[in-house]
């Protein structure tokens, strides 16, 4: 088992510690240097050590080890750590005969050192580390060893150590803190780098040992992620000072204790996460690859394309166990010198060498695909849709992308390339949507979108498009018919109303544009209300419109494309290696398949099917990041632009196609995505489809029955055959259906996931009649969140309802809290785990965020004209900011804003400690204080914005007794009323100015009260109420309608007795009156009842 240390670094602006925890002994170094000695002196009674220990154990209890203290002001502590990380400025410090003006005995274990054994030498884990506490390691040893003779130890202070820590963290190095190691600065400004610096090579020597391991890199798509926010997405500690901030100046020995505390908890925590599965899996397979492949970390033999194996032939560039995926692919595929593109894109398939192999044709996939589209489709309104994809692709083909010096190197001729480099953004962007067709030349209701990325497809709301295409052709019918009429729109306009040719009477203002005098009469444009299927972006692609998104449920097919980037490129011999003298891409695809046989097989053991697995697995890693690394914009030893943009598109086509080919045939292709089909048809004609394409493209096509519940190619959900046994879940509201994972980004509790999956299996197979075109039902989401209890145990259940939340230094947002009875804000730390809980939960709090706000040049404009301040400055949001030490801009609102995911009046819990350790009488107090309301809301939420199904001309009624959901209704002329309790009644509720009003609902109260469909756009909800609840609300409105007398004048004008007459029927008139300047102004008023009171309500022309 190897061993490992974890550490990490504090600066502070008197105190400088880093706290080294070496797991197997269970024994911590603790770093110190302080500028203030009365900060570590014994007390009386106690040793510094021991009040050390005792806040250490304090704050960690899954920490019970040793420490010992080391003076970083004294030589034996600074030798203690020199040799413990190690220190050398050699040119490299794995080759022995490299010198360094370090003495010996800090150098450091190498992993290319002979009978290096990382059971004795253990790995040097960090978080950051790379980036943060190795630059910062190597600028301690630099200031305290010299290299003068006269005075060759002297160690820097605290405060000098937090002034390099300043400077790392501006703009300049925040992103790339290394560099700084290799800036000079002189008289106020930055020299060009300088890889010589002695600092710089201290730096370059830890990692060059290969036992440097940031944790962070091993995680490549959360690397960004701050430590503390992923150990509370695990359920670990989130420790934070309460006691000082970063940049404090410690002025108590309790002040320090509490700082080195929290600096042992980031450290045994990183141990915890580092232990997860996902870590230890991308630690387990580079280590692995690092051993599989030598040439990683040694430079090539002189006479032979193979590594020289030796602590003297080490290269500079070699990689690490924290190297990124598409490092290794590079070093792998390519280790010595360059692979060569192709000269330009070419959609030429497969490879000359490859189809001579094979003894099969090359051709043209591109002109391939053209053919099979018009042999299909004669239409020529559909060839021209076809035809913006085809002229797109067309443009790109022949032309050059890859703009590397070793492109250069391979194609130009007296430094003239052949083909001049073209940037994919000035090939002119089309429309790139294409619906699937059927055979009759019918859009269905599927579509695809095209790029040079990868090709994704889904299924859109062809009820609610088509229906609107409907609307707006008798709409535009209807203009037609005007402009016929009433050629000049002044006439429209005096006329005052038009009598279509079906009896009805429209008003001019159905027509004409609002705000025009009589004499400027204009029609409007009725013909940008067409309906769009596909909208346009700003550089001239296409992408679905965002009203026709559909959540599609059916039993498909899977048709997964087996490992298809990696055989396309096998196939195209993209990775051809010269110096090899074969494709080491389609050997390593060879071995991922071999490996994958062995890690099955039972006669094999099971410690060498582990193996296997592990080797799988690094096979899988290179495989998978060849593409990337071969498309990059810098270069590499991989770069091929031209051909991977070339199989990226081949392999667009072939999907595509196939998607086409079984539409043509009657199928359904609910989601589309560059590697796989889901298609609904019948099982032997898809069969028989597949397998005549997939001989086409030379790629293994498994078809895998499933049902299948999609919003698009990111969100959707599949399953087994049953319906019931979830298969995989995928997207940003049904991922972490399993729980917070490190891979994941989450920004809100993971039981949404959860629930919302549970929730869209139901309704999309319409268990007591839910559907997902209806409401939400509040009931049965309740009922599925409780049911949770019995899902996952303590722990993970916790981990389910908890939300990190975290304030954002980068964009000056600030949590705090509020408790009922006071204004002042309660200061938190920086991250957070909160549970929502009951109203009135005892320690519970409001939160909200103190936030810096852009102002717009439109507000600074309002303002100055409005004679306004030019700033917002918030009181509660300025004490927030003062307490976290920010930096006030003084061109931006200090305002406070709302959470996301917290409503500001939800009363919430923050449990920071280790979920794993809390006790019972912890873990029943959240459990039953927990607030369920709040987590409905946000589940009901997510249902309405993300996945529900708008059907055309569909409205619903949803009756709740007792907040409890009894029935969907679909509204039509009348409805039918469940049974009332006795002395109750059925009601619409709505809050109009804090007040609640009430409209009785009876089986005709839609064919009564026609304005109701028409003034409210959604749902309707109808309650349950005590009768006399709704007559005493009657009772209150016919008292005010009593009362109040309509006035006999309004603005200048009064009003005559016919006038009154109109007003008090109901009726609206248009009258002339006058502002507070003496102004004229024409408007439409009516006497209307508003919110249980009479009032004049004007209308006017906008």
């Amino acid at each position: 088992m190897p061993k490992f240390n974890f550490y990490d670094i504090e600066s502070l602006a008197n105190v400088f510690t880093l706290a080294n925890y070496k797991e197997q002994e269970d024994h911590a170094d603790i770093y110190i240097l302080s500028d203030d000695p009365i900060l570590t002196r014994d007390q009386p009674d106690i040793t510094f050590h021991n009040r050390l220990l005792n806040a250490i154990y304090d704050a960690n209890h899954n920490f019970r080890g040793t420490i010992q203290i080391h003076d970083l002001h004294t030589k034996t502590g600074c030798d203690h750590l020199a040799k413990t990380f190690g220190l050398s400025d050699a040119y490299i410090v794995n080759n022995p005969k490299s010198k360094s003006n370090y003495p010996d005995e800090f150098r450091p274990v190498c992993d290319t050192d002979p009978n290096y054994d990382d059971n004795i030498n253990p790995y040097i884990c960090s978080y950051n580390g790379a980036n943060y506490d190795s630059t910062m390691l190597s600028l301690f040893f630099y200031y305290a060893y010299t290299l003068d003779k006269n005075k060759p130890f002297n160690p820097p202070t605290a405060r000098q150590m937090r002034i390099e820590n300043d400077s790392l963290f501006t703009p300049r190095f925040k992103e790339a803190m290394p560099s700084y190691l290799a800036t000079p600065y002189n008289d106020g400004l930055y020299g060009k780098p300088d890889y010589k610096d002695p600092r710089w090579a201290i730096r370059k020597n830890m990692l060059m040992t290969g036992r440097h391991i940031d944790i962070a890199a091993l995680n490549e798509k959360q690397k960004k992620v701050a430590l503390k926010r992923l150990l509370g997405l695990m359920g670990f500690q989130i420790l934070e000072s309460d006691k000082v901030k970063h940049d404090a100046k410690l002025t108590t020995q309790e002040e320090l204790l509490d700082v080195i505390a929290y600096n042992m908890s980031d450290v045994v925590n990183l141990k915890e996460l580092f232990h997860l599965d996902y870590y230890q899996g991308q630690f387990t397979l580079k280590r692995q690859l690092l051993k599989t492949y030598p040439e990683l970390k040694y430079e090539k033999q002189p006479k032979e394309y193979a590594p020289n194996v030796s602590q003297f032939s080490v290269r500079r560039d070699r990689l690490y166990i924290d190297s990124t995926s598409s490092q290794f692919a590079q070093k792998c595929l390519c280790p010595y010198e360059h692979l060569t593109d192709i000269p330009v894109v070419s959609f030429m398939y497969p490879a000359k060498e490859k189809a001579a192999e094979l003894g099969i044709k090359q051709v043209d996939v591109l002109e391939e695909t053209k053919k099979f589209f018009y042999s299909k489709f004669p239409q020529p309104e559909i060839r021209a849709q076809f035809d913006e994809i085809y002229n797109y692709y067309s443009a790109i083909r022949g032309k050059n992308f890859n703009e590397s010096i070793n492109y250069r190197d391979d194609y130009a001729v007296q430094d003239v390339l052949p083909y001049p480099v073209t940037k994919l953004s000035e090939i002119p962007k089309r429309p790139n949507s294409l619906p699937y067709f059927d055979r009759n030349g019918k859009y269905t209701s599927c579509f695809v979108n095209f790029s040079t990325g990868g090709v994704h497809g889904a299924e859109f709301n062809k009820a609610l498009y088509e229906a609107d295409m409907i609307a707006y052709e008798a709409y535009a019918d209807d203009f037609k018919y005007a402009i016929q009429v009433y050629p000049n729109p002044v006439d429209l306009r005096n006329a005052g109303v038009i009598e279509m040719p079906d009896g009805r009477i429209l008003k001019y203002n159905v027509f004409l544009r609002s705000g025009k005098s009589i004499a400027n009469s204009e029609y409007k444009d009725y013909l940008k209300d067409k309906p769009e299927l596909f909208i346009a972006d700003d550089d001239g692609t296409t992408k679905l419109n965002i009203k026709y998104v559909f959540t599609s449920t059916d039993f498909a097919n899977h048709e997964d494309f087996t490992s298809y980037y990696p055989n396309l490129l096998r196939m195209m011999r993209a990775f051809w290696n010269n110096g090899l003298g074969k494709d080491r891409y389609g050997e390593i695809f060879q071995q991922k398949q071999d490996y994958g046989k062995l890690m099955k097989d039972k006669s094999v053991s099971k410690e060498d099917r582990e193996y296997y697995a592990v080797l799988r697995e690094g096979t899988k890693l290179i495989l998978n990041a060849a593409s990337g690394a071969g498309d990059a914009t810098f270069d590499n030893n991989i770069r091929m632009n031209n051909a991977i943009i070339s199989m990226r598109i081949i392999g667009q086509l072939f999907s595509w196609r196939i998607g086409q080919a079984q539409t043509f045939e009657g199928a359904k292709i609910p989601s589309t995505n560059t590697d796989g089909l889901y298609s609904v048809l019948e099982k032997d004609l898809n069969n028989l489809i597949l397998a005549r394409e997939s001989d086409d493209i030379g790629v293994e096509i498994e078809p895998e029955p499933m049902y299948l519940i999609s919003k698009d190619s990111n969100n959707r959900i599949e399953l087994k055959e049953d319906a019931q046994t979830i298969i995989s879940a995928s997207g940003g509201t049904v991922g972490c259906r399993k729980g917070p994972v490190v891979t994941k980004a989450l920004a809100h509790p993971a039981i949404i996931d959860w629930a919302m999956t549970e929730y869209l299996i139901v309704a999309s197979q319409h268990y007591k009649g839910l559907s997902l075109d209806k409401p939400f039902d509040e009931t049965i989401g309740m009922n599925i969140l409780l049911s949770a209890q019995d899902k996952f145990e303590p722990v993970h259940w916790l981990r389910m309802f908890q939300n990190v939340l975290a304030s954002s230094t980068g964009s000056m947002r600030y949590i705090f809290g509020k408790t009922k009875n006071s204004n002042t804000p309660v200061i938190l730390p920086h991250y957070n785990r909160v549970f929502y809980m009951k109203p009135n939960t005892v320690k519970t709090l409001n939160l909200s965020a103190a936030f810096a706000k852009t102002i717009t040049d439109a507000q600074k404009n309002k303002r100055q004209k409005d004679g306004l301040r030019p700033i917002t400055i918030d009181h509660i949001a300025m004490q927030v900011f003062n307490a976290n030490k920010v930096n006030i801009p003084t061109d931006k609102d200090i305002v406070v804003v709302k959470i996301t995911n917290v409503e500001d009046d939800w009363d919430v819990y923050i449990q920071n400690k280790d979920l794993h350790a809390i006790d019972d009488i912890e873990f029943e107090f959240i459990k039953l204080n927990l607030n369920y309301d709040c987590y409905l809301s946000l589940l009901k939420d997510c249902f309405e914005k993300n996945w529900r199904n708008k059907l055309p001309n569909r409205r619903y009624v949803t009756f709740q007794r007792q907040n409890n959901t009894l029935e969907t209704q679909t509204i039509t002329d009348k409805i039918a009323l469940p049974v009332n309790i006795a002395n109750h009644c059925w009601v619409f509720e709505t809050l109009v100015k804090n007040k609640i009003a009430y409209t009785k609902v009876t089986p005709d109260v839609f064919i009564n009260d026609k304005t109701l469909l028409k003034s409210n756009e959604r749902d309707f909800i109808a309650k349950e109420i005590p009768v006399s609840n709704y007559d005493a609300y009657i009772a209150s409105i016919i008292k005010k309608e009593k009362t109040k007398k309509m006035p006999k004048s309004w603005c200048g004008y009064t009003f005559t007795k016919d006038d009154a007459n109109l007003l008090n029927n109901d009726e609206e008139i248009t009258i002339t009156a006058k502002t507070a300047n003496g102004n004229e102004f024409t408007c439409q008023i009516k006497w209307k009842n508003v919110d249980g009171e009479f009032n004049l309500v004007p209308k006017f022309d906008t």
